[in-house]
């Protein structure tokens, strides 16, 4: 877990930040997936660190308006380097 996430039950583990996920992609033969409370305002470093695919379900779900989250997020991903 790179960020602290409320939906798993385990929200009482700290995040790590994305230096794991630095070092996964580092050593990876096999695409990297990021997941875990990854929101609009900690996307852009989880993108710059190499995150082949991102999920953000419960960021866009639990959204007010879950479609203007999605854009802003996908906004964020292009920015941060990304592909959509």
């Amino acid at each position: 877990m790179c960020n602290r996430t409320t939906t798993k039950g385990i929200s009482g583990r700290p995040p790590l930040g994305v230096g794991p996920l630095r070092e996964a992609k580092a050593i990876a033969k096999t695409p990297v997936v990021a997941i875990g409370g990854i929101t609009a305002e900690n996307l852009a470093p989880v993108v710059e660190a190499g995150a082949d695919a991102i999920c953000v379900t419960a960021a866009v779900a639990a959204a007010p308006e879950p479609e203007a989250t999605a854009t802003e997020m996908v906004r964020i991903i292009e920015e941060a380097g990304g592909q959509i």
